[in-house]
């Protein structure tokens, strides 16, 4: 069955033979990701693994990230970094929040102190630079 939503076609496949037909002859089509203007800014012309569209490249980034980055093993071994940074993050929190006076919201943004959001992102940046530097070391 063919459904026109706006300006999106859509197929309805009611059969589970002919789902497996057709995901098998056009697969590229079916699984690819869709191509955005603002995705493509974001990931360097879509050419980091999250928006990059399906084919041999996507699955040699894949299986690299599973076995490379995403192993047990791997992960493991970074426990001590991922530790000591949400401790130095907690420090700062504490630092931040417990000194002289008790700043308000308006005044950790104003100050030039890191919000909650800033502090994640922070926290998530300074963790990957840390594990780029160990491996280099």
């Amino acid at each position: 069955m063919h459904l026109k939503l706006g300006q999106i076609s859509a197929i309805v496949v009611s059969s589970a033979t002919l789902a497996r037909e057709v995901l098998k002859t056009f697969d590229i089509a079916c699984c690819s990701r869709p191509h955005k203007v603002a995705t493509s800014e974001l990931s360097y012309g879509g050419s980091d693994i999250a928006f990059m569209p399906y084919g041999e490249r996507w699955r040699q980034l894949r299986k690299l990230c599973t076995v490379e980055f995403f192993s047990a093993r791997k992960i493991n071994s970074f426990t001590s970094v991922r530790e000591d940074e949400i401790a130095r993050m907690a420090r700062h929190m504490s630092i931040s929040l417990l000194g002289s006076r008790a700043p308000s919201p308006s005044t950790l943004q104003k100050d030039g102190q890191l919000t909650e959001e800033n502090l994640k992102a922070v926290l998530v940046v300074t963790i990957i630079f840390r594990l780029d530097v160990e491996k280099i070391v």
